[in-house]
């Protein structure tokens, strides 16, 4: 079995909620609420749900874009033989822990892609500037090396040495995508974190995208966790996926597993609500339709998150309201957060 690369428990963000003349907290948005999971080296791990339930939100915590409320994040590091000069002290390393000086080091072996590749780019810069910059920062090459890696970086991901004097707005939006892969991968990472990386797309580029992704991380032995709402492209690009909801993480399984046999009510509902692209079969599918709307993360409901939504609540989960479904595993890689489903 592969080895684990990162391992989350416990995390939490918290966003403040000021009001009055003195601007005293007087709430909090509770964005991510106690999300634990582990992503295995090599594989790409798929985070789903709604628009708002926290997953961006995780995903840069994380990567300590934003500082953590409370929690734990380890990467292990120790396979990564480019990695022994900066962390030979250290086996797995603590992300939430690590000074400054050790995360700006750290950040080298973790990058992102994010979703809307124009304002993730700096306008006013050229395309070799772009590409260079991590390598400048890093000191890992300078003159006539730093253009050749820069070259090669843009072949890499489908440009062409052409592109380097121009600027972003000279491209389009499948091409800038592709410019900020190349900004990724320039510091030879070993995790990734795409976070929407095709939602800004047409349809066609996508594909082009993906199959650039994946080439890529056969290529250089790269580990992935997408980000997005889309269960078409979890379908083609995951391994294993996690199911997000209001700040929690409900269910978690490999792809094929989840896809076929659904546990928990909400995955049920997300499941049920892909379109079949096949008018014959559409009647074959019954939909799931939620009541109510999404709660507020400001108060969310006690225990169960879904339960006001749930359209499988009963007498049993009413008597558990004031308890919270734990995420156990139910078989083998499969973990759940529903009473009903840990009772029966």
């Amino acid at each position: 079995m592969p080895e684990n690369l990162l391992e989350v428990f416990n995390v939490k963000k918290y966003f403040p909620i000021t009001g009055g003349l003195t601007r005293k907290v007087i709430g909090e948005i509770k964005a991510v609420d106690g999300v634990s999971f582990s992503v295995k080296r090599g594989e790409t791990f798929g985070l789903v749900g709604e628009t708002g339930c926290g997953k961006t939100t995780l995903g840069r915590t994380i990567l300590r874009l934003l500082e953590p409320t409370s929690g734990e994040a380890y990467i292990n590091l120790s396979k990564d033989s480019s990695t022994i000069s900066d962390f030979q002290d250290y086996e797995k390393i603590n992300i939430f822990q690590i000074k400054r000086g050790a995360l700006k080091r750290l950040r080298r072996h973790m990058q992102i892609v994010y979703q809307d590749p124009f304002s993730s780019l700096n306008p006013r810069m050229l395309v070799k500037d772009i590409v260079a910059e991590p390598m400048k920062v890093n000191k890992m090459a300078k003159g006539q090396e730093l253009q050749e890696r820069v070259i090669d970086l843009l072949e890499k991901v489908g440009l062409m040495r052409e592109h380097l004097f121009r600027f972003p707005h000279e491209f389009s939006g499948g091409q800038r995508q592709r410019i900020c892969i190349a900004r990724a991968i320039a510091l030879n990472p070993t995790f990734l974190l795409l976070d929407e990386p095709t939602s800004a797309l047409d349809v066609s580029v996508q594909a082009q995208i993906l199959k650039l992704l994946n080439d890529l991380q056969n290529e250089l032995d790269l580990t992935y966790m997408l980000i997005t709402h889309d269960l078409s492209i979890i379908d083609h690009m995951a391994d294993r996926l996690a199911v997000m909801y209001l700040g929690k993480i409900v269910e978690i399984a490999e792809k094929d597993e989840l896809f076929k046999s659904p546990l928990h009510p909400y995955t049920q509902a997300l499941l049920s609500a892909v379109p079949i692209p096949d008018p014959d079969r559409q009647s074959l599918k019954e939909a799931i339709y939620l009541r109510g709307e999404v709660p507020s993360p400001v108060n969310p409901p006690e225990g169960c998150r879904f339960h006001p939504r749930c359209q499988e609540f009963s007498q049993e989960c009413e008597k558990k309201l004031q308890e919270e479904p734990p995420l156990i595993e139910v078989s083998e890689g499969h973990f759940v957060a529903c009473f009903k489903v840990l009772d029966t």
